[in-house]
């Protein structure tokens, strides 16, 4: 799931999420390879909204959000923004943090 979460992830250590630095070198590294991986994207922005990184997490947020238009536009996504998860996903996430345009 993509979308915001103040609760723990289901069979996934907590003691993981102490090591920020690596995580984010991780998605970082990921994201270069492959700037289409919206599920890398989330994960980044979802990690900098935990951290307190608004204003980068609400970048983030808005490239997915282009990313998923201009995916719908080429054809790579073919049921309406409005019925994908991820898009559903991103919509309200953006809201959440009160930047939704």
């Amino acid at each position: 799931d993509s979308s915001i979460t103040d609760g723990l992830i289901d069979g996934v250590d907590p003691s993981g999420y102490n090591d920020a630095d690596k995580a984010m070198r991780i998605m970082n590294v990921i994201i270069q390879k492959e700037p289409n991986n919206i599920p890398a994207r989330f994960a980044r922005a979802n990690f900098l909204y935990r951290g307190g990184s608004i204003e980068q997490a609400t970048e983030e947020y808005m490239t997915i959000k282009t990313k998923l238009e201009a995916m719908k536009k080429a054809g790579v996504i073919k049921e309406s923004l409005e019925k994908n998860t991820s898009y559903q996903n991103v919509t309200r996430n953006l809201k959440k943090i009160g930047t939704a345009k």
